[in-house]
């Protein structure tokens, strides 16, 4: 009896040590059924790039109110990209936009109804 209480405290007490806890901040990520959402353009044009950086090549562009679906999108951390950048796909080309450029929404219902209200 004595020798279990010994080893229970010995086990307390070697199992407490000082834990390096990190603070890791997520991103917050969609429902899978939802998807990223969708984006409406709110600025008069804005160039469609090749990659997420203004330095990547033009591919096309789009206009004030054009909606689309969010395909993809990616975060850049380091000037000048830094930010959300959504990958989208319309009829004449594919790629992508700063979110400087659009608003994000979560439905097509929703953005239908920003893009009756924008003006």
């Amino acid at each position: 009896m004595k020798r279990t209480i010994v080893f229970i405290f010995a086990l307390a007490f070697l199992s407490c040590n000082a834990v390096n806890v990190k603070n890791v901040r997520l991103e917050s990520t969609p429902l899978i059924s939802k998807g990223i959402g969708w984006i409406l353009v709110t600025v008069s044009w804005v160039r469609l790039k090749s990659d997420s950086s203004y330095a990547s090549e033009d591919v096309g562009f789009t206009r004030r109110k054009d909606t689309f679906e969010v395909a993809g999108r990616a975060k850049k951390y380091k000037s000048p990209d830094a930010g959300v950048w959504f990958r989208v796909t319309s009829a004449d080309a594919s790629g992508w936009i700063h979110e400087s450029s659009v608003k994000l929404y979560d439905s097509k219902e929703r953005v239908l109804r920003a893009k009756e209200v924008l003006q």
